[in-house]
């Protein structure tokens, strides 16, 4: 397991770089207006190296904005990896997994959208050695994040979109764990998901190589793990999707409504799905 001293991640997000920003609702408050972060970048930088051993399929690249605060950039060629990604990064609000600082950004005011996250300092881009030794602190998220990744029909989990952030109160060296990437979800990326959703199996969803062993060996089912997917409401799902597509936009003109039904379907068959994929 990788050794040292550590600094608490926090996400180098300046308050005059966006524009303006609602926190997803909680599923126990009233829906409230949702509006996503947007950011003006001016600086195309190069393409991000992932951790030893894992290459990002959509070449994420560095980039930065006229206030100096750092981001990694996707999906300037495809809008719906930026709606994925923005979509995934609200529900995982909702079912409180920790997720870094995030925005739609543009480089210049007629460029496509991008999706921006902010940069975590100091992140620990390996967290294998600590998930490996349960040294990790929000040890519960784990589920959590399984369960999103099955609700979104998410493919693509695995060691190297999780990062790990110290708990500097803790002297034994635990992290607490931040997920990423939710590109490859398939409620927003396929043409026909109820269809296509329908021809993927279940082992498709949990966690893939290294991940997928240690969830499997470690991790136990609980019902009570979708207590927090069990009260999101149908019209949150409706304002997720809807603030989504409007910060993003969609080649679709029905994909929003198509994609807030598949996920209330998915969302009212949820604890059924998980259990599946977990089993």
């Amino acid at each position: 397991m990788p050794t040292g001293s550590f600094t608490p991640i926090r996400p180098n997000v300046s308050l005059a770089a966006v524009k303006s920003l609602t926190a997803p609702t909680p599923p126990s408050v009233t829906v409230q207006p949702l509006i996503i972060p947007e950011v003006d970048l001016i600086v195309k930088g190069q393409p991000v190296a992932g951790p030893l051993n894992v290459v990002y399929s959509t070449s994420p690249l560095s980039a930065r904005d006229d206030d100096g605060t750092f981001y990694y950039v996707k999906g300037e060629d495809d809008p719906l990896i930026v709606l994925a990604e923005v979509l995934g990064h609200i529900l995982a609000g909702f079912v409180e997994i920790p997720v870094p600082q995030y925005a739609v950004g543009r480089f210049g005011k007629k460029g496509a959208p991008v999706f921006a996250s902010a940069v975590v300092e100091d992140a620990v881009r390996d967290v294998s050695g600590w998930v490996k030794k349960k040294k990790v602190k929000n040890w519960d998220v784990l589920p959590r994040v399984i369960a999103l990744d099955v609700w979104l029909a998410n493919n693509d989990r695995n060691m190297g979109n999780l990062l790990g952030r110290a708990v500097p109160e803790d002297d034994d060296g635990h992290i607490e764990l931040i997920a990423i990437d939710f590109e490859k979800s398939a409620t927003v990326r396929k043409k026909a998901p109820m269809i296509e959703i329908a021809t993927m199996t279940p082992k498709a969803f949990w966690p893939r190589d290294e991940l997928g062993k240690l969830c499997k060996s470690t991790l136990k089912w609980d019902a009570g793990i979708m207590q927090r997917f069990d009260g999101i409401t149908d019209g949150q799902i409706e304002q997720a999707v809807s603030a989504s597509v409007a910060a993003v936009g969609h080649p679709d003109a029905d994909g929003r409504d198509n994609i807030a039904h598949v996920l209330k379907k998915r969302r009212n068959n949820l604890a059924k799905l998980v259990h599946e994929v977990w089993n």
